[in-house]
């Protein structure tokens, strides 16, 4: 089954094939280039049939939700994510042993953060399944209070960022308050 195209501000779906505007919230979607990615493939041109333009819309994922089309914030939260594991592990924070375990899922979340930027495959389904991994890592890699919670609050604002269909306003909430747990993390392991 084709996933629909949905609006990137208010999730209304499907928008008829054609439509510049979404019908419920008149946003102006169609300068997107997600939007118009679809119907092009891989710069190669137009595509040949209606089948063919429907496997393209769903495998290099047309627009399908306020995430995909706004993707920035989460990936740059995994991203970040990534990198602060990366600094933890390596001993950089503190000089206390850290696990080694998480430089894995550390590599898993700069992949997702990577599929969000193209926009391929369940790319949000992706993110939000790493959001809870996030916040299970926080707590089985151990440290001060301060480092469980500060990393396990970057999961908890990216489920806040991924779920549903999230608004402008929810989006760079969610990416303010991973920052600030991101901080809060690393304090948190450096201080101990």
């Amino acid at each position: 089954m084709a996933a629909e195209t949905l609006c990137p501000s208010c999730g209304f779906g499907p928008i008829p094939e054609g439509k510049d505007t979404c019908p419920a919230c008149s946003t102006q979607f169609a300068a997107n280039p997600l939007f118009r990615r679809a119907a092009k493939a891989g710069g190669q041109g137009v595509r040949k049939d209606q089948a063919d333009l429907e496997a393209t819309r769903t495998t290099l994922g047309g627009i399908t939700g306020a995430v995909e089309a706004n993707p920035v914030p989460t990936a740059a939260v995994l991203a970040g994510a990534t990198l602060t594991w990366v600094i933890r592990c390596v001993g950089m924070l503190s000089d206390r042993p850290e696990p080694i375990w998480p430089l894995g899922v550390a590599a898993i979340q700069m992949g997702v953060a990577m599929l969000l930027m193209v926009s391929a495959g369940p790319a949000k389904t992706l993110a939000q399944v790493m959001a809870v991994v996030q916040i299970g890592c926080a707590y089985l890699a151990g440290g001060s209070p301060v480092a469980q919670v500060g990393y396990g609050g970057v999961g908890v604002a990216l489920l806040v960022m991924t779920v549903a269909e999230p608004g402008d306003v929810r989006r760079w909430v969610g990416t303010g308050a991973a920052v600030a747990m991101l901080f809060f993390g690393v304090f948190g392991v450096a201080s101990a």
